[in-house]
């Protein structure tokens, strides 16, 4: 059951991933996805890599799109507060 989730997430991921970072102007090396027991996701400074939870394919994609966002912003030290605002509640 978890690769049909994880093919379904990578698809999600792969739609939403460009677009997310052209937006928010932080670009990552790449993706994983996992299970994992208690986060929606993480991501590795270092590498510059962001990694999934699997149970994400679950989920509504406007959530999807917010953990990518949210991750991806992480690891590039952008302004997370004001660019949340102006993409969901613009």
């Amino acid at each position: 059951m978890n690769s049909f989730y994880k093919e379904q997430l990578s698809i999600k991921i792969n739609k939403y991933l460009p677009e997310l970072e052209n937006l928010i102007e932080v670009k990552s090396e790449g993706y994983s996805i996992r299970k994992m027991k208690n986060k929606w996701g993480s991501c590795n400074n270092e590498k510059k890599s962001l990694i999934f939870n699997v149970d994400l394919a679950k989920k509504k994609d406007s959530e999807i799109k917010y953990v990518i966002i949210h991750k991806n912003m992480l690891q590039g030290g952008a302004q997370y507060e004001e660019t949340i605002r102006a993409i969901f509640w613009m």
